[in-house]
C-alpha cells in the first residue's frame, strides 16, 4: 500500500518538521513568559500559602458573619411579631400642658391727628 516515489519520515525528515515546531513553541513560551507568570499553579510558595490563609479566614469570617445576619433577622421579626400582637393604643407621651395664660393684648401704634 505504500506509494511509489515517497520516502516514510525517518531521521533527518522528521528532525526537518518537528523542529521549527519546538523552536517556535520555545519561543512563544518565553515571549508569554515575559508578559505573564508561568510557572507552576501548584507551587507551594509561602505567599501562596498566605493567601490560602487568608482565604479560609475570610471564609470563615463571612460564615460568621451570614450567621449573625440570621440571628439579627430573626430577632427582629419576633419584635415586629411581638409589636403587631401587643399594640397598645393609649398614647405612650402625656397630653400637653394647656393651662397656660394667654398672651397679652397686642400694641395698637397712636394715630396721627387729623385736621
Amino acid at each position: 500500500m505504500f506509494l511509489r516515489g515517497k520516502r516514510s519520515m525517518c531521521g533527518p525528515g522528521i528532525f526537518k518538521r518537528l523542529a521549527p515546531f519546538f523552536l517556535t513553541l520555545a519561543a512563544g513560551i518565553f515571549i508569554a513568559g515575559l508578559f505573564i507568570d508561568i510557572s507552576s499553579p501548584f507551587a507551594f510558595r509561602p505567599m501562596r500559602m498566605n493567601r490560602m490563609r487568608e482565604m479560609d479566614r475570610l471564609r470563615i469570617e463571612n460564615e460568621q458573619l451570614n450567621r449573625e445576619n440570621q440571628n439579627l433577622r430573626r430577632q427582629l421579626a419576633i419584635h415586629e411579631r411581638d409589636a403587631i400582637y401587643n399594640y397598645d393604643l393609649t398614647a405612650p407621651v402625656p397630653a400637653p400642658n394647656l393651662d397656660v395664660p394667654p398672651p397679652p393684648p397686642a400694641r395698637v401704634a397712636p394715630r396721627p391727628a387729623v385736621r
